[in-house]
């Protein structure tokens, strides 16, 4: 499984093997994302709950961020949506706002 995450603000690369999800420096961008700054996330499994931890780790760090989101799964869109109270989905794009 594969989505894009995408910032206003740099984002780090982290490597889970254990837990078999990889955050990579983004090589290549759809045209939906508008943000300037991602990563490619490949997650080999239901670890969707560290997906979210990292995206609240880079919103801890800066005063205002945004994030898009983007993938074909709709399940890991509907598990940011569940656990975010502001996202707004257009397509297969998801918009947070912490």
């Amino acid at each position: 499984m594969r989505c894009i995450i995408a910032c206003n603000r740099q984002l780090p690369i982290r490597y889970y093997p254990l837990h078999q999800l990889y955050f990579t420096r983004g090589i290549h961008c759809p045209k939906e994302i508008s943000l300037p700054f991602f990563v490619n996330v490949e997650l080999d499994g239901s670890n969707y709950s560290l997906l979210l931890e990292y995206l609240k780790e880079i919103n801890g760090q800066y005063i205002q961020c945004d994030f898009q989101v983007y993938s074909d799964d709709s399940y890991i869109i509907s598990f940011l949506q569940q656990h975010i109270p502001k996202v707004h989905v257009q397509g297969k794009v998801l918009m947070i706002e912490f």
